[in-house]
């Protein structure tokens, strides 16, 4: 392969495949074969933890905005075992280090052969020759210029990560409460202190064309088949952008990066063709191009060592926002000029429609009723509405305020057909006066661009 995603669905196998094979549940198999060979006594994927464990289970904090303090939050339970959901303690995980830079053994109780231990120290993938990779299990990380394994664990507010250094037998462990930050400049600070660069920065090139790569990069880890595609109008995306010293300008969309390790704005320095390097010192990117030479792809050495495509013009957050609020406006108008204002004020012209023009006005109505409300809740029905620990809430399944906003989907595609029939009918029969047809049109026309736009973020229809 060519390209990597991160994804908790390998892990998740893999635990499926340990129950299959044990034939024992998978928490209970980690506490015989891991946690108690290496007398991690205070280590569980138990939810909640049991007790003995529960009641010494780190506080984790979240700053109140309107105080501006930070406040306890209640203790976060996840579904995501084996790739995530593990409770542990900083001596448990010394016990884990010595054992994963030794020969997979801590006083004298083993987990892995010596052989297999040094079988995750090599690399297994790079997108690019000079950035770190993959090897089996764990990322790879040059801080400084320095090789190191590492692993993180992410919480909503406490952020864990392991190095290991095999050549210096050195290994670390370190939790940070707050922000991934808090995490990135901890883990830096290490570095720094105790590894630091010996190579001098890099240095821009005024004579670099750097246009070839501007432009948006999503993820190629979303979803393409259910709704969850959406979420790439909220997070993921990088805007790449050339500066006039001959820098790069990378910044994350909207609500954030969660693939490469971005952060701010930041400047890369083109190091040789199509690999940069942050000015900083602080991580590699590369980019592909097709076989006309066309950059096509960004390749990240940060964080989960994220791959993005570049986005077409018709793909950019920014657009789509601009798409869903047309759909409000003109379908609120709909349903006030169509629906509203004929039931409490007929005008003369209409007193004594009948037939279809009627039915073309309460169709309108209804539809602009039904195509506002679906246009109003589906954002904050699927990202806001029914929020656990800090997730929105399809991550614990599908709600029922969302099978109702899929439902009002449908319903106002249904209704559509019905509109193109009476624009027709309109233009045909001459139905109301030509500024009310030319209305009807254009609302017509955005209910058929609200079904084109429902079914490319797969919202039409129960795509779960």
């Amino acid at each position: 392969g060519e390209m990597v995603t991160y994804d908790n669905y390998a892990a998740g196998l893999l635990g499926l495949l340990i129950e299959e094979i044990s034939g024992i549940p998978f928490t209970d198999y980690m506490a015989q074969n891991l946690f108690a060979p290496l007398g991690m006594h205070s280590s569980t994927f138990v939810q909640p933890p049991p007790e003995g464990i529960s009641e010494r289970v780190a506080t984790e904090y979240e700053l109140d905005e309107k105080t501006g303090e930070y406040v306890p939050m209640a203790l976060r339970l996840s579904h995501l075992a084996p790739a995530g959901g593990m409770h542990s303690s900083l001596m448990d995980m010394g016990h884990f280090l010595v054992a994963m830079l030794g020969d997979g053994s801590y006083q004298g109780g083993r987990i892995l052969s010596q052989e297999t231990v040094r079988m995750m120290y090599p690399q297994r993938f790079a997108s690019h020759p000079r950035m770190p990779g993959m090897t089996y299990g764990l990322l790879e990380d040059s801080p400084n210029g320095h090789r190191v394994l590492r692993r993180d664990g992410d919480s909503m507010n406490a952020w864990s990560r392991i190095y290991l250094m095999p050549d210096e037998a050195t290994g670390l462990f370190l939790v940070a409460i707050g922000d991934e930050q808090t995490r990135v400049e901890l883990s830096w600070a290490f570095f720094d202190r105790f590894y630091p660069r010996t190579e001098p920065l890099p240095q821009p090139s005024s004579t670099t064309d750097l246009e070839r790569y501007r432009g948006v990069f999503h993820p190629v880890a979303d979803t393409r088949t259910t709704f969850g595609k959406t979420v790439a109008l909220i997070a993921g995306d990088v805007r790449v952008t050339p500066n006039a010293d001959g820098t790069l300008a990378m910044r994350p969309v909207a609500a954030g990066d969660y693939a490469g390790g971005f952060e701010g704005t930041t400047r890369w320095v083109e190091v040789e063709p199509n690999l940069f390097e942050r000015s900083d010192g602080r991580g590699y990117v590369a980019f592909g191009e097709d076989e006309d030479g066309r950059v096509t792809h960004m390749y990240s050495g940060q964080r989960y060592m994220g791959h993005y495509r570049k986005l077409a013009w018709y793909e950019s957050a920014p657009l789509h926002y601009g798409l869903m609020a047309m759909f409000i406006v003109v379908f609120l108008f709909a349903f006030t000029s169509w629906g509203i204002v004929p039931l409490v004020r007929r005008p003369r012209s209409e007193s004594g429609s009948a037939g279809l023009p009627r039915w073309g006005t309460v169709l309108m109505g209804v539809f602009g009723a039904v195509g506002s409300l679906f246009s109003l809740l589906w954002f904050p029905a699927v990202f806001l509405i029914g929020m656990q620990s800090g997730e929105p809430a399809p991550a614990y399944g599908v709600t029922t305020l969302m099978r109702f906003v899929f439902v009002l989907a449908v319903i106002a595609a249904v209704l559509t057909i019905g509109l193109v029939y009476f624009t027709w009918q309109a233009w045909r029969e001459s139905y109301w006066t030509a500024a009310r047809r030319i209305q009807y049109t254009v609302i017509t026309v955005a209910a058929l661009g609200l079904i084109v736009w429902t079914h490319y973020w797969n919202l039409l229809g129960f795509r779960f």
